[in-house]
């Protein structure tokens, strides 16, 4: 029979040290003092229940060290309802698996809002409420975090990329954060995000298709306007309203300097004299503008750390050509990749798209590819011999 804790704070702590499977803890409202951590375990046919109303706070009272809520491989947990507020990170999950976290409000955090990490899967996230994140450190505020960069993998999980695989992040509230609202970072697979993009794709004025993971925007209207509508709010003294909008513009670009690192990764962590073939130049399929593009920005980066980059682009090579004569460039993908350590895929053309892995592989010489816009089937190109790499993608 399933226990039911009406817990005061003094005596959370206890129950979540005693709890079974098949516990229901109940929190009344009031505030719990407290950093908390549960360690057992529940069973898929009796999980162990945390619930509350958003009255009911878990406060750990500083944003700056701990977390406040943290299930350390406790499998087949239910937190529900409840507010979590003043940690470095909200709920933190390591070495976790089949737990739900549903309609927590989680503000006024340092880091990460929610983070799964360390081999956590087969978890869900859902219709959470998160706000004000960040605090600590800028630009370290995500809303949900799935794994850990490649960079902390000794830390975090053996020095083994972190499979925190097939998790669920679905119709989350989250604003005010200094990150991304959902970072997935490399060394997971098979999870699913939902809500935002399916959302915004509603609006006509906005629609979906532009609404992808993957190397970020360019052109020259959303990022030019991005900055000056900015700079103008800061000219009139209201700059901090609109601060999210230096956030979009930060995130943006990280993405761009993480598709580097992919190829660094690939290459072995050193660029010097490696070949590496650029499948586009444009800001986007079926045009030649190249202002603010994500492409060149990319493969210039890779010149100046060392590369020998050719690009190749259906349409804008000789705009290309005329903005960074420093690049070599291509006529078509095939001969371009001729010789490639790496190939790195940056703008979705359908050209591309329609690359035979068995046809490019046969003149690269490593099989590696970096695909920056999710264009391409991982499992066909892995079944032909190459090293695949995405961002949010193993």
């Amino acid at each position: 029979m399933s226990s039911f804790f009406d817990t005061v704070w003094s005596w959370l702590a206890d129950a979540l040290d005693n709890a079974v499977p098949g516990d229901v803890i109940h929190l009344a409202g009031g505030r719990y003092e407290d950093k908390f951590t549960a360690e057992a375990a529940g069973t898929a046919e009796k999980p162990i229940w945390v619930c509350g109303g958003p009255g009911a706070v878990i406060d750990a009272g500083d944003i700056k060290g701990g977390y406040a809520f943290h299930l350390d491989g406790a499998d087949h947990w239910r937190l529900v309802g409840f507010t979590v507020r003043n940690g470095q990170k909200g709920v933190m999950a390591d070495e976790v698996e089949h737990a739900v976290i549903q309609g927590l409000t989680v503000e006024h955090i340092g880091d990460e809002a929610i983070h799964l990490r360390n081999f956590s899967s087969d978890n869900v996230v859902r219709d959470n409420t998160v706000r004000d994140t960040g605090l600590r450190k800028p630009k370290f505020g995500e809303g949900v975090y799935i794994g850990t960069a490649e960079s902390n993998w000794c830390t975090v999980s053996r020095c083994k990329p972190d499979n925190s695989d097939r998790n669920v992040v679905s119709g989350n509230h989250i604003s005010a954060v200094t990150g991304e609202a959902v970072d997935i970072k490399e060394g997971t697979t098979g999870g699913v995000v939902t809500g935002l993009a399916e959302a915004l794709a509603y609006d006509d004025r906005i629609g979906g298709r532009f609404l992808k993971p993957g190397l970020g925007f360019g052109g020259g209207c959303l990022p030019k306007d991005i900055r000056t509508f900015a700079h103008r709010a800061e000219e009139l003294g209201v700059g901090q309203a609109v601060g999210f909008l230096r956030e979009v513009d930060d995130i943006n670009k990280r993405r761009r300097a993480r598709t580097v690192d992919l190829v660094r990764e690939l290459a072995g962590g050193d660029l010097t004299g490696v070949r590496v073939t650029a499948l586009g130049a444009a800001f986007k399929p079926n045009s030649d503008d190249i202002r603010d593009a994500p492409a060149l920005d990319v493969a210039s980066t890779l010149h100046r750390l060392g590369a020998r980059v050719t690009v190749v682009d259906p349409a804008a090579t000789e705009n290309a050509r005329r903005g960074h004569p420093q690049l070599d460039y291509g006529t078509d993908a095939i001969s371009a990749a001729a010789g490639a350590d790496v190939v790195v895929l940056l703008t979705e053309w359908n050209e591309f798209r329609q690359i035979a892995p068995e046809v490019m592989g046969a003149v690269v010489n490593h099989r590696r590819i970096v695909d920056g816009r999710h264009a391409l089937d991982p499992a066909r190109w892995r079944a032909a011999g190459w090293e695949y790499r995405a961002l949010g993608r193993p």
